[in-house]
């Protein structure tokens, strides 16, 4: 949430709601005070990256072994393992 102030009075009154003053002040100000984010999105929450272990390389790496396959679908299995493990 965002908090804005009046240029006049002061007054100050979240982004969303009504504003809260009677001025005429046509240009509120940010309230460079208030707290931009007011709690935490987990969106953006910084995890630890969980990357491939040795086994889980060579069993990728077996699977792909025997069959003819392209690089492309090698990449493709690291990426739904890696996908699994970080989601």
């Amino acid at each position: 949430m965002f908090k804005m102030c009046c240029g006049d009075c002061g007054e100050c009154w979240w982004i969303g709601n009504a504003r809260t003053c009677k001025c005429t002040d046509e240009k509120p100000v940010w309230d460079a005070s208030a707290s931009l984010v007011m709690t935490p999105n987990p969106a953006f929450a910084k995890r630890e990256w969980v990357g491939l272990t040795d086994d889980e390389i060579i069993e990728i790496r077996l699977k792909n072994f025997d069959a003819v396959a392209t690089n492309y679908e090698v990449y493709r299995d690291i990426e739904a393992k890696l996908k699994e493990k970080n989601t």
